[in-house]
C-alpha cells in the first residue's frame, strides 16, 4: 500500500471536509481528483491497490460489525450478500446500444462506450486495458465472421454490476451458423462501462468440428431478473431512435446484409391476412398419445436451434391435439422460394432421423377468410 494513500486516509480522519468529499466520490476518477485538490497525487492503480489491500485486511471485520449494528444475522461466510435488483432502463438501453455497435461491426463506435481506463476480457483472449486494444480485438474478431446477433434472455444488476444472460448467434464465412450460450458482466460508471467480461467458449465459431448440442443453452429465471422478449436487438434497430438513426447513416447490422439477411423491421407477428404474400406451411404428425410430448420437445429444439435462423423464416406456431394423437406446426415464410431453399439445404437429415416420425407437409394459400362482425 503506497505511503501517499495511507497519508491521505490519515488526513481524512482529521479533516471532515476531506472526508465528505472523498465519500461523495463515486468513481475512481473523482476520488483521484479530490485527492489531487488536497495535494495528494494518486494514480488509479495506486488507489485500486490501496483499496484492495484495505478490503482484504478489514473487509470481513467491517461487514460483520455493520451487520451487528443493523441487527441482522451474519451470513455463514461472514460476507454480506448484495441484494439482486432489477436492472434499470438506463442500463438496459446502454447494453443494447453497445451490442448494436457489435452487430454493425462498428468497432470505432463500440469503444466510445468505455471509460478511459477500461478492462475488457473476451473469453480466453488477452485482456484489453485501453480503448485502442479493444478496437483491435473487435476488428480482428469481426474479420473472421460474417454476422453476429445477440438474443438477450435476461438482465439484472447488483450495485454497479450489470449481468446479461443470452445466446449469441454467429454466421461463419462459409455460410454455416452456430448459437452459443454467453454470460456478460458489465461494470457501469455513469454512462460508460469500466469493465466488460464475456464468459463463453467461442472456439466452435472457428472450428465447426467442435460439437455443440441443442441443450447447450439452458435458461432459468429467478427473482430480480428482468426477462427480455425474443428479438430485442431486431426491435432496437427498427424502433429505437438511435438505432434507426444509425441505420440511416449506414451502420446496418451485418445480419441484415449478410448471414441470414433479416429485414430491419419489428419481428413479424403470426397473422392470417388475405393481402399477405407469405408462404404458409402446415406440418401434421399422426402419433400415439404416449409419443406426443417427446415429439413436441424434439420439434421445439429443432425450431429454436436451427429453423429460426434460416433466411426468410417468419414464425412457427406449434399445436397439439387434446386427444394426444396429432401434433401440428403452422409456419410462415417470407416467400415460397425461401421455404423451398430451406428444404433443399436440410435434405441431409430425414424427418424420421430428426423427429422419429414422418410428417404430412404441404404449402397452403389462403382462399377465403371469414371474421365475426364488429359489435
Amino acid at each position: 500500500m503506497s505511503e501517499k494513500f495511507l497519508t491521505l486516509l490519515y488526513k481524512a480522519f482529521e479533516n471532515p471536509s476531506l472526508q465528505e468529499k472523498l465519500n461523495e466520490a463515486d468513481t475512481a476518477e473523482k476520488f483521484v481528483k479530490v485527492a489531487d485538490e488536497y495535494g495528494y497525487q494518486l494514480t488509479p492503480d495506486e488507489l485500486g491497490a490501496g483499496l484492495g489491500k484495505m478490503h482484504s485486511i478489514f473487509g470481513t471485520v467491517v461487514m460483520s460489525m455493520m451487520d451487528k449494528l443493523t441487527g441482522g444475522a451474519a451470513p455463514p461466510n461472514g460476507k454480506a450478500a448484495a441484494p439482486s435488483v432489477e436492472v434499470s432502463e438506463k442500463n438496459i438501453d446502454l447494453v443494447k446500444r453497445l451490442f448494436s455497435r457489435g452487430e454493425a461491426f462498428d468497432s470505432e463506435g463500440f469503444i466510445t462506450f468505455f471509460t478511459d481506463t477500461p478492462v475488457y476480457q473476451f473469453g480466453n483472449f488477452d485482456v484489453c486495458l485501453d480503448k485502442a486494444s479493444i478496437k483491435q480485438s473487435a476488428d480482428n474478431f469481426f474479420s473472421r465472421i460474417s454476422a453476429v446477433y445477440h438474443e438477450i434472455k435476461a438482465m439484472w444488476e447488483e450495485g454497479d454490476a450489470v449481468f446479461v444472460e443470452m445466446d449469441v448467434t454467429y454466421w461463419r464465412k462459409d455460410g454455416s451458423v452456430i448459437s452459443l450460450p454467453c454470460f456478460d458482466i458489465f461494470r457501469v460508471e455513469g454512462d460508460k462501462f469500466s469493465e466488460l467480461r464475456i464468459f463463453m467458449d467461442v472456439n466452435p465459431v472457428f472450428n465447426p468440428n467442435i460439437p455443440v448440442p441443442n441443450s447447450a443453452s439452458v435458461f432459468t429465471a429467478s427473482q430480480g431478473k428482468k426477462l427480455m422478449p425474443p428479438g430485442t436487438m431486431k426491435r432496437h434497430f427498427a424502433e429505437h431512435p438511435e438505432g434507426k438513426e444509425r441505420v440511416a447513416k449506414g451502420f446496418v447490422p451485418k445480419w441484415a446484409i449478410d448471414g441470414p439477411k433479416w429485414p430491419i423491421e419489428s419481428p413479424a407477428t403470426v397473422t392470417i391476412d388475405p393481402a399477405s404474400n407469405v408462404a404458409t406451411v402446415i406440418v401434421v404428425f399422426s402419433i400415439e398419445p404416449s409419443e406426443q410430448q417427446p415429439l413436441l420437445d424434439r420439434i421445439m429444439k429443432y425450431g429454436g436451434g436451427q429453423v429460426k435462423h434460416q433466411p426468410g423464416f417468419l414464425s412457427s406456431s406449434l399445436h397439439r391435439s387434446i386427444d394426444g394423437k396429432r401434433v401440428l406446426n403452422y409456419t410462415q415464410w417470407r416467400s415460397r422460394q425461401d421455404y423451398e431453399a430451406f428444404m433443399r439445404n436440410s435434405q441431409g437429415t430425414s424427418p424420421i432421423e430428426r423427429f422419429g416420425h414422418i410428417p404430412d407437409i404441404h404449402i397452403y394459400e389462403l382462399v377465403e377468410q371469414t371474421v365475426a362482425p364488429k359489435s
